[in-house]
């Protein structure tokens, strides 16, 4: 189980307790340790010191250890090349963001190895195929999106049901018989798909 540091506590404290060294040079190194914004910083700042090299080095460690695991730089970029994304995926995005989380979160560690992608030979999953709206259903003016990008995380259309697309961009299975009442609710309803 990892655990993080927690920020109530003085880490540098139990360092300089027992350092064999004057209490004005700790005050010194302490100062030190809490306004160095990085381990380097630190280093900078302890080098002009005379203490011994072993309570450098620990105050280096517990310094580094403190230190995030992700960097601005990396989350800076993470948004820079959703910027550069399409509408669509953004949206798709926007309407699954645990999904979207993890993504992120994976694609930002760099060097792990995701899952792997289906051989092309491989059945594609079972889930929506795009149909024409229901009998007695207002068509639908508004492109459909392509469902075959559609996430893995959609269940199959449960018979008699039809798959749709909210105005938030949220999907959900409604019986064919209540889709007038769904309509009054949102009027920019879609119909994805509808399961005879």
């Amino acid at each position: 189980m990892s655990t993080s540091p927690s920020p109530f506590v003085d880490h540098a404290e139990p360092i300089l307790r027992n350092a064999p060294i004057p209490d004005s040079l700790k005050g010194d190194l302490w100062q030190a340790f809490h306004e160095s914004k990085d381990p380097e910083e630190l280093v900078q700042r302890l080098q002009p010191l005379v203490v011994p090299d072993q309570v450098k080095t620990d105050l280096y460690e517990k310094k580094k250890f403190l230190q995030p695991s992700g960097s601005v730089d990396t989350a800076v970029s993470a948004l820079t090349k959703m910027r550069d994304l399409p509408p669509e995926v953004l949206d798709l995005a926007e309407a699954h963001p645990k999904i979207a989380s993890l993504l992120v979160s994976a694609a930002s560690k760099g060097g792990e190895k995701g899952p792997e992608k289906p051989a092309a030979s491989a059945k594609p999953a079972a889930g929506p195929k795009p149909s024409p709206a229901a009998p007695g259903a207002p068509a639908d003016d508004s492109a459909s999106p392509d469902l075959s990008e559609m996430p893995p995380d959609v269940p199959p259309t449960p018979s008699g049901h039809m798959l749709v697309q909210a105005s938030d961009g949220g999907l959900h299975h409604i019986p064919k018989e209540r889709i007038q009442d769904a309509k009054k609710i949102d009027p920019n309803l879609k119909i994805l798909h509808v399961e005879p």
